[in-house]
């Protein structure tokens, strides 16, 4: 029967055949039947309207593999997820589902009270107003009751309370120390110059004491808010070629370190930013791989943060565990991991820029001297001495 078709139509049905051979999952029997039933339909269609048209077999073959394409990254896409490297470092989430961070701090009305009670300033002012009391008053044990209770007339609200101090005087806590009146001896009267001016500290105290707490209540739910973002974020774990490539960096960097006979530092130097930069690059030159570096990277400083940096960069440094709150020694293994990564692909990034900034340095530089060495020439001077050109790359930090 296939003899029967037209060229176009035998291209077609190879096409069809070979779209059958992909995707059919049932035996081969099945398999040939659904063949030849294609053959058979192409048959009749070509017996009735005539041969089909090649450039329809062209668009229709291109088509189905363009299809099978799809499916091909689609499948590969989802073999790359089922490989997917465990998380180095899990999201955190509060088992207790109170909404506490990772560090064990919550925004309750009952916990920003506490914040707001133990601000070292708000403190201080608290302590200040005793002072202030027993300067003030005959009974400040009795004039600190009578202000507890019209803080608490005015809503726990400091400012109310220091505003009604001032609109009907420190008499409403109490009695004042020393005398006024011409009866009042001398001794008395400065005793009640000294209370007042002592009981006009009282309200402005207390004003400064809630603008301590409210600064105090603002920075706790400011930084758990930030510590809760941190929290959600996963920092991936990394694939074998993105491991090799920090592998290489790490290595480019050890090879650079041994020293060379007659090398000085800034050769060196050079030679480490080329080295690792050149490894950074290579590594790289997969999107994928920089892809996944890239979101390693950003993950771990949305993670951890500046000082949490600093401390993977440490413990890196020094051998040691490194450790972030709320994260068990379930996942010891991968915070390790994780400082080593970090580690590797800051000094790739950092490197690699340093590398860029110096070939850009060397290349005006370059330009300079032959602009010189042109303008020498013009004026009919001699070649400048290589030693005076050496000296002038060694004052712009160009010296190999």
């Amino acid at each position: 029967m296939r003899g029967l078709l037209s060229p176009a139509g035998r291209e077609l049905v190879d096409a069809l055949g070979a779209k059958i051979d992909r995707e059919f999952r049932g035996t081969d029997a099945e398999r040939d039947e659904l063949k030849l039933h294609g053959v058979r339909k192409l048959a009749e269609k070509e017996a009735r309207e005539g041969p089909v048209d090649p450039a329809y077999v062209r668009r229709q073959t291109a088509a189905w593999e363009l299809q099978a394409q799809e499916k091909a990254r689609a499948a590969e896409q989802v073999r790359e997820v089922a490989r997917a490297p465990a998380p180095l470092l899990p999201a955190w989430r509060d088992p207790t589902g109170q909404g506490r961070d990772s560090l064990g701090r919550g925004t309750s009305p009952e916990e920003l009270a506490r914040v707001a009670s133990e601000a070292p300033a708000a403190v201080r002012e608290v302590e200040a107003q005793k002072d202030y009391l027993r300067g003030t008053y005959r009974d400040p044990d009795q004039a600190a009751d009578a202000l507890d209770k019209l803080i608490e007339r005015s809503g726990r609200d400091l400012r109310v309370a220091a505003r009604t101090l001032r609109e009907d005087g420190p008499e409403v806590l109490g009695t004042l120390r020393g005398r006024e009146g011409w009866l009042a001896g001398r001794v008395a009267q400065d005793d009640r110059a000294r209370a007042r001016s002592a009981a006009a500290a009282i309200g402005g105290s207390l004003d400064r004491e809630a603008t301590a707490r409210d600064a105090a209540v603002r920075h706790h739910t400011g930084e758990v808010k930030q510590q809760r973002a941190r929290d959600t974020v996963e920092v991936p774990g990394l694939s074998p070629a993105a491991l090799d490539t920090l592998k290489a960096v790490r290595m480019a960097g050890v090879t650079a370190e041994i020293p060379r006979d007659g090398e000085r530092y800034d050769a060196r130097q050079r030679r480490r930013e080329e080295l690792v930069s050149a490894a950074w690059r290579e590594g790289r030159a997969n999107p994928r791989v920089a892809n996944e570096l890239d979101g390693f990277m950003a993950a771990v400083s949305q993670r951890l943060g500046e000082e949490g940096m600093r401390n993977a960069s440490r413990a890196a440094g020094s051998g040691r565990s490194m450790t972030v709150p709320g994260v068990g020694r379930e996942h010891q293994a991968g915070l390790d991991e994780l400082a080593r990564s970090f580690v590797q692909g800051r000094d790739g990034m950092a490197l690699s820029a340093a590398w860029d900034q110096r070939v850009e340095r060397e290349a005006k530089e370059a330009e300079r001297q032959r602009a010189r060495a042109e303008e020498r020439e013009r004026r009919g001077l001699p070649p400048e001495p290589e030693q005076n050109r050496e000296r002038q790359r060694e004052g712009r930090g160009l010296g190999r």
